[in-house]
């Protein structure tokens, strides 16, 4: 979803609860490039992915990560999180299994060799 539509949708919720109000405090303005999945960048990413075992499942990540950055001075670039999600990613003691990290060096080396 574009941070447009969350936007949307929170202010529906809201009026199903007329007590409840909220506000943004800050709000990124730079967007993320659309449709890097066509990039030669991207295939090749995504074939070191796909060798290593992992599924490769595009998502378009609006004003989530410092990527947006770059994009907005019209650097090409692409997010990866070499790895499967656990429950605790992010949460308490958060942690990534040794074999994930292996895959993920794994995955960049197969990459960097294909540049």
């Amino acid at each position: 979803m574009s941070l447009q539509e969350v936007i949307e949708d929170l202010n529906v919720s809201i009026k199903k609860h007329p007590s409840l109000t909220y506000t943004i405090k800050a709000m990124a303005t730079e967007k993320s490039i659309e449709g890097l999945e066509k990039s030669l960048l991207y295939a090749k990413l995504e074939k070191a992915c796909l060798k290593n075992g992992l599924k490769v499942i595009p998502h378009h990540f609006e004003a989530s990560s410092d990527l947006r950055f770059y994009h907005a001075l019209g650097i090409e670039g692409i997010g990866l999180t070499p790895f499967t999600c656990h429950e605790n990613l992010h949460g308490t003691n958060e942690s990534v299994p040794i074999k994930d990290l292996i895959r993920g060096r794994n995955i960049f080396i197969e990459l960097l060799k294909s540049l």
